[in-house]
């Protein structure tokens, strides 16, 4: 009997910290796209256990769509207790590709990270003053157009609390709307972070802006096994960088969602 008892409490502790089963979601893009009378975006949705709310992390992933290193990151959030929205921009747009021409594509992408905090908005688990941002390349330069509060958004009703932003090709941003984390490799050839320090060096906006410079790290360093090019451009797992990068992004949400 106690045998029994001590493997029903077990259980139910497995059950009390193992996330729900993820569940494809739908919703209305707002962006204008040739060829596409309305636009459906898809995106992952996975919660973790329990009524909330929870604070939520919407993710944008690169120009080749989603890849292995987002399943590593999206079980990170669940397990430090967010709800995540990974979101496919790429699918609903019938392309297999934005890095022919990723400038193109970088700001409706930007409208698309709003209209899925808008779908999150409407979920009662969901805290809706906690909602942040994490974008890889290309859908870390979309996540700049997100926190700058100069680019046209259709139905913007609130900033996001934060926003992290790994290895992207930086610009200037006219009125910074949120934190920022942007996460980079020194060897980055394909978006070098020399682009981003006149962004991390600026002195007039009332929100954090923290540049991580990864010594030895390329393009995709937290993409496990990846040691390739693509487009000419160097990219390679580095353990010792996403080791850091971890702490680095929990820290930094814990600060602006908890």
């Amino acid at each position: 009997m106690k045998r029994l008892v001590f493997f029903s409490i077990l259980i139910a502790i497995i059950l009390s910290f193992s996330p729900l089963a993820a569940e494809t979601v739908t919703f209305v893009g707002l962006s204008p796209t040739a060829g596409i009378d309305k636009l459906i975006l898809k995106a992952n949705l996975v919660k973790p256990n329990g009524d909330g709310p929870f604070p939520a992390v919407i993710m944008m992933h690169g120009c080749s769509g989603v890849s292995p290193r987002h399943d590593y990151w999206e079980k990170q959030f669940v397990q430090w207790g967010y709800v995540v929205l990974r979101v496919d921009s790429l699918t609903p747009r019938k392309q297999q590709t934005f890095c022919d021409d990723p400038m193109a594509t970088v700001k409706p992408r930007a409208q698309d990270a709003y209209d899925a905090k808008a779908y999150l908005m409407e979920l009662p688990y969901v805290d809706k003053q906690k909602i942040g941002l994490v974008g890889w390349s290309h859908g870390a330069v979309a996540g700049l157009y997100v926190v700058d509060d100069s680019t046209p958004i259709e139905n913007r009703k609130s900033p996001f609390q934060c926003a992290i932003l790994f290895y992207p090709y930086c610009s200037d941003i006219s009125k910074l709307n949120a934190p920022l984390l942007i996460l980079s490799g020194e060897k980055d050839d394909w978006c070098p972070p020399s682009t981003c320090k006149p962004l991390a060096s600026l002195n007039n906006s009332q929100f954090e802006i923290t540049l991580k410079i990864y010594e030895n790290a390329t393009h995709a360093f937290d993409y496990e096994g990846v040691d390739t090019a693509a487009q000419g451009h160097v990219l390679k797992y580095n353990p010792e960088a996403t080791k850091d990068a971890v702490s680095q992004v929990q820290n930094f949400l814990s600060k602006y969602l908890k």
